[in-house]
C-alpha cells in the first residue's frame, strides 16, 4: 500500500485494522505518533517497522526578509497579514496537521493569519508550479512546507528567511512523535544561519507485531536483494545500503 488519501496518516490505521501486511507512512513521525496513539491517533496501534526507506526532507517555516519578521512568534505578535502559499487542505495531511501544531505552540492559526488580513494560497504538493510562481512573483510572503529541497533554494533567492522553531514547542512535538532537525548551508548555501526545525525525513515500511515472523523475514529479504536500485532520497543523491534502511527504535 503506497501513499494514502491521507498522505501516510492513513497507513497505520489501515494496517493496524489488518485491511493491509504492509504499509508506507510517511514522515516517520507518523509511524511514532500511531505506535504512541498521539496527535491524530485515539490508541496505541500494535505496529512494527521492517525498515525506512531514507528521504531527507524538514518541515519549515520561511518568510519574506522584507515583512521585518524573524521569529514565527512575531507573526501573531505583530498580527501580521502574510500571505501564505501553503498545502490543499481536505485530506488530513500529516503536513497541515503539523503546521497546525507548530502554530498552536505559539498561539495562533493559519485562520488567525487570514483573519489579520492575510491570505492563505493552497498548493497541491511542495514542488508544484504555483509554489514556483508564488515565489518568483512574490505573490507570497511566506511559505509553511516540507518538501524543502524542492523550493528552498528559490525562497532564500527570492529573499526569504528560515524561522527557527522554539524549543519548547519542538519538545511539544517530540511529544507527538516528531523529531526536530537542522538545516544549515551545507544543504543550502544561500542559508546564512542553521536554524532548528521539524524532521520530515522517512519512509517507515509497517506491519503489525503479530505478522507471522516468516512474512517479515521475506520482505526483509526482497529489500535486501534489490536495495541498490530502490529509488531513495538522500540529499546527496547515493544509493541505499542495507544499513540506512534498518527502523530507529521505537520509544
Amino acid at each position: 500500500m503506497g501513499y494514502g488519501r491521507l498522505a501516510g496518516i492513513d497507513a497505520p490505521v489501515n494496517v493496524d485494522r489488518g485491511k493491509f501486511h504492509f504499509g508506507f507512512a510517511n514522515p516517520s513521525g507518523v509511524a511514532r505518533m500511531a505506535y504512541l496513539g498521539r496527535g491524530s491517533y485515539k490508541k496505541k496501534m500494535a505496529l512494527r517497522a521492517i525498515g525506512v526507506f531514507p528521504s531527507w526532507d524538514r518541515l519549515v517555516f520561511a518568510v519574506r526578509a522584507d515583512t521585518g519578521i524573524h521569529s514565527i512568534e512575531e507573526i501573531k505578535v505583530k498580527r501580521f497579514p502574510l500571505r501564505v502559499s501553503t498545502r490543499m487542505t481536505g485530506s488530513l495531511l500529516s503536513t497541515l496537521f503539523i503546521i497546525d501544531e507548530v502554530l498552536k505552540g505559539y498561539g495562533f492559526s493559519l485562520s488567525d493569519i487570514k483573519s489579520w488580513g492575510g491570505k492563505i494560497m493552497r498548493v497541491s504538493n511542495p514542488s508544484s508550479p504555483e509554489r514556483g510562481h508564488h515565489l518568483r512573483s512574490s505573490e507570497a510572503d511566506a511559505v509553511f512546507d516540507e518538501g524543502l529541497k524542492s523550493w528552498g533554494d528559490l525562497a532564500l533567492e527570492s529573499g526569504m528567511r528560515f524561522l527557527p522553531i522554539r524549543e519548547d514547542v519542538l519538545k511539544r512535538l517530540e511529544r507527538l512523535g516528531f523529531t526536530s532537525a537542522p538545516v544549515t548551508n551545507k544543504e543550502f548555501s544561500g542559508l546564512k544561519e542553521p536554524i532548528t526545525t521539524v524532521d520530515f525525513s522517512g519512509w517507515p515500511l509497517l506491519c503489525r507485531s503479530d505478522l507471522a515472523p516468516e512474512f517479515a523475514y521475506k520482505m526483509a529479504e526482497a529489500i535486501d536483494s534489490c536495495h541498490e536500485q530502490i529509488p531513495v532520497d538522500h540529499f546527496d543523491r547515493r544509493p541505499m545500503t542495507m544499513r540506512d534502511n534498518a527502523p530507529p527504535s521505537l520509544p
